[in-house]
């Protein structure tokens, strides 16, 4: 997985709705928990991205693989707010 694909698939997440910034503080990104279908959508999206040719180097899995890590890697919760 490159860097460029892993900000592509961050920016896809977002604007599926599925990694939203904290609803407290708006200074972190979080999970969106709230939206069950928005991981699908990102996954749907990631999948439209690969057809247009976005990652020309990756297999449709491969960009599904990077799509999981992307939301498995996103927090839960916003670290600083979480503490109150």
């Amino acid at each position: 997985m490159n860097a460029h694909m892993q900000e592509a698939m961050t920016d896809i997440a977002k604007d599926a709705g599925a990694i939203v910034p904290c609803g407290l503080c708006g200074n972190y990104d979080i999970r969106n928990e709230n939206d069950p279908e928005a991981d699908s959508l990102a996954y749907a999206m990631a999948t439209n991205a690969w057809k247009g040719d976005q990652f020309r180097s990756a297999s449709l899995e491969e960009a599904k693989k990077v799509m999981k890590a992307t939301l498995s890697s996103a927090n839960d919760h916003c670290p600083f707010c979480h503490r109150y």
